[in-house]
C-alpha cells in the first residue's frame, strides 16, 4: 500500500484550493483514495538548530505517527532546520502562506506571545499544519517544543474536504 497525498487540481491557488486525493502505490501508480491526511507544521527561531528540529520532529512521529509531509510559514522555508528535516524523512514541504496561516490562528491550541510580537502568530507550527489541510482540519494535540522549535500535526478526513 502506498502513500496518500492530496494533488492540487489544475487552477487551484494557495488560498483558495480544491484537493484531490490520491495514493499512489509502489509502483507510483494511482489507486484507491485515501481515508486520512497528516501533515506536520513546523516552526522555529531564527537561531534554531536542525538537530533540535529533528529532535522535535521525532517525538511528534512517535506520538501521532509519520505524517505525509511538513507545513511552513514562507518565512522559514529555507531555514536550514526546515530542510534538514525535509531531508532526512524525505518528505515534501508544503508553504502556507500568511493570509491561510492567519485564518487558521483561532483553531490553534497553543499561542506564544513572544512569536506573535516578533513574527505576527502566535502559533506558528500548529497554524501551517492546520492551514494546509484547510478549515475542517484538526489538530492531533498541543505543538510540541523544542530548543527554539516546534512541531504540530493535524489531520483530515478524506470526506472532510471541501469541493
Amino acid at each position: 500500500m502506498g502513500r496518500c497525498a492530496i494533488a492540487h487540481q489544475h487552477g487551484a491557488s494557495r488560498t483558495n484550493r480544491d484537493h484531490a486525493w490520491i495514493q499512489a502505490g509502489h509502483d507510483g501508480h494511482t489507486v484507491q483514495g485515501c481515508q486520512t491526511m497528516i501533515m506536520g507544521g513546523l516552526g522555529c527561531r531564527l537561531e534554531a538548530s536542525p538537530e533540535a528540529m529533528i529532535d522535535v520532529v521525532r517525538l511528534a512521529i512517535e506520538r501521532w505517527g509519520l505524517p505525509h509531509g511538513f507545513a511552513v510559514p514562507a518565512f522559514r522555508q529555507n531555514h536550514a532546520a526546515v530542510q534538514a528535516v525535509a531531508q532526512l524523512f524525505k518528505l515534501p514541504v508544503t508553504v502556507v502562506d500568511l493570509l491561510s496561516l492567519a485564518s487558521a490562528q483561532p483553531r490553534c491550541l497553543t499561542h506564544s506571545e513572544r512569536a506573535r510580537m516578533t513574527m505576527g502568530f502566535g502559533s506558528i507550527a500548529e497554524g501551517c499544519a492546520l492551514a494546509v489541510l484547510g478549515p475542517h482540519s484538526q489538530l492531533l494535540g498541543a505543538r510540541l517544543a523544542g530548543d527554539g522549535v516546534t512541531c504540530a500535526f493535524a489531520m483530515i478526513k478524506a470526506g472532510s474536504l471541501s469541493p
